[in-house]
């Protein structure tokens, strides 16, 4: 029989003795296997025999409603939560889970979930191992087995969505009249709502698409296990529609949702939204820092913040220690400016007062040496015995400035390292997205967005840390001048 994999107007279950695609008339009867040649009934399928009775925009204004408090309220374990039987089936095969799910009709919620979510997982690992005729025979065998009208629905969903891909759209329309159009819970509504709007897509009714899905995330709820299915389709209708702006602002929203390689690969699969992607590309590569320079701009803005951070530090062991981890070299040039006889390196203490287990400090104190006042050759506890009668060669927040000073200029190598690294990164980067914005452009034959100068903030990073600079210079000169 040669009709394509998901033909609603045939019937396709596997065979009850080895699992191999049997084929049949619509009304079923008696078929054989042509695997193992066993002989056995196919019965009609049934199709869905509730009601379709026509609705208003205000009753589907007042059902997206309710499906949009579960999304914020959610009941996690009912019967359409799927992930939880895949949950429970961790660390077996699909095929022995399988086996035993649709050995007999489900008669509780939980086998029911479990034969739904087995046989949608084992369609899909069918369908990537390029097997479709045996991912159709899985569903509808399932089909047959399940009893509960939702997990129905969600298979007639899957088999739409398959035959849609295969773009045999009479059957995925068929196979949708036998769904329920306007399901009440969040689980059933959406891959009803992605299969429509695949459909929609390949008719090229653009705006169906968008009616279906939203032109927007946010329009239209949807539950986050169903996955990204809808996101590709909505791009494609965005896109060809030429509403740029929202098709590249929905696809920047996706991948910082879900990632980029998944969605961006999604698409590449698809050939979808090719001229958001060129966009996107480009953006990435604008981004990148051009010359030295500019790769040098981001250090640059950062050494202040870690020398700031660096200089606090300092003051863990000068406080608990009394121990200067530059071991007060700034002393030799600050010294001589405090007083004409002062020599360094520093000497510092830090005086605790308190008691009951409560102390506090103002932080360490800074004394020069000189021949008149001995530092040299006092102790910790004599420097803080003798701290009133030396405050004439104390200095005050001068060191704690030169340490800042020390720390800025030790990090320049740093700065140049890293920029250097940066233009490596970004000219590499550069390429890969040339490449990819040219593939693209020769796919939609449409001319490549030109790049973008933006304007170089290192000029800005320079005045930046310039600033931080003389800031420590006054600091420093406004200490020894007092």
């Amino acid at each position: 029989m040669n009709a394509a994999s998901f033909d609603v107007h045939i019937r396709s279950i596997e065979c009850p003795r080895c699992g191999a695609p049997v084929e049949a008339e619509i009304r079923g009867g008696r078929a054989q296997c042509g695997y193992c040649d066993a002989a056995f009934e196919i019965a009609t399928r049934a199709p869905d025999a509730r009601a379709r009775v026509a609705r208003s925009l205000g009753d589907e204004v007042a059902r997206l409603s309710r499906l949009k408090a579960q999304l914020d309220n959610p009941v996690e374990g009912h019967a359409y939560d799927l992930a939880r039987a895949g949950a429970a089936s961790v660390g077996t095969s699909l095929r022995d889970v399988w086996s035993q799910a649709k050995a007999t009709a489900p008669t509780t919620p939980e086998a029911g979930r479990l034969l739904c979510w087995v046989a949608l997982e084992l369609a899909k690992a069918e369908r990537q191992a390029g097997s479709p005729k045996r991912a159709r025979a899985a569903l509808e065998t399932a089909l047959d087995r399940l009893v509960d009208e939702g997990h129905q629905h969600l298979v007639r969903c899957q088999l739409a969505i398959e035959a849609a891909r295969e773009g045999d759209l009479e059957s995925a329309e068929g196979w949708l009249a036998e769904c329920d159009p306007a399901p009440e819970i969040l689980e059933l509504d959406g891959p009803y709502r992605e299969a429509v709007a695949r459909v929609r897509l390949a008719r090229g009714d653009l705006a169906g698409v968008l009616a279906v899905i939203g032109a927007r995330e946010d329009d239209v709820p949807f539950h986050p296990a169903i996955g990204t299915g809808r996101i590709p389709v909505r791009l494609e209708a965005l896109e060809r529609l030429r509403r740029d702006d929202d098709a590249d602002r929905e696809l920047e929203s996706a991948i910082a949702r879900w990632g980029a390689d998944g969605v961006l690969d999604n698409l590449a699969v698809k050939r979808f939204a090719s001229r958001a992607r060129v966009r996107h590309f480009a953006r990435q590569r604008d981004a990148l820092p051009r010359g030295l320079l500019a790769a040098a701009a981001g250090p640059l803005w950062a050494l202040p913040v870690i020398a700031v951070v660096l200089t606090i530090g300092m003051l863990i062991p000068r406080c608990t220690f009394d121990a200067d981890p530059l071991f007060g070299v700034q002393g030799h040039l600050l010294c001589p400016l405090k007083c004409a006889d002062c020599r360094g390196p520093l000497h510092l203490v830090t005086i605790w007062s308190g008691g009951n287990g409560e102390y506090s400090t103002n932080g360490p104190q800074y004394f020069c040496p000189s021949k008149r006042n001995q530092v040299a050759r006092m102790s910790s506890r004599d420097l803080a015995s003798h701290a009133y009668e030396l405050e004439a060669f104390e200095l005050g927040l001068s060191p704690q400035a030169t340490t800042y000073l020390f720390l800025l200029g030790l990090g320049a190598p740093w700065v140049v390292a890293r920029g250097v690294g940066r233009r490596r990164s970004a000219a590499t980067r550069r390429a890969a997205l040339d490449a990819a914005i040219g593939a693209l452009v020769a796919e939609t034959r449409e001319p490549a967005p030109p790049e973008a100068r933006g304007v170089g903030s290192f000029g800005k990073a320079l005045m930046f840390t310039l600033a931080t600079v003389v800031l420590a210079v006054l600091v420093i000169a406004g200490d020894l001048l007092i």
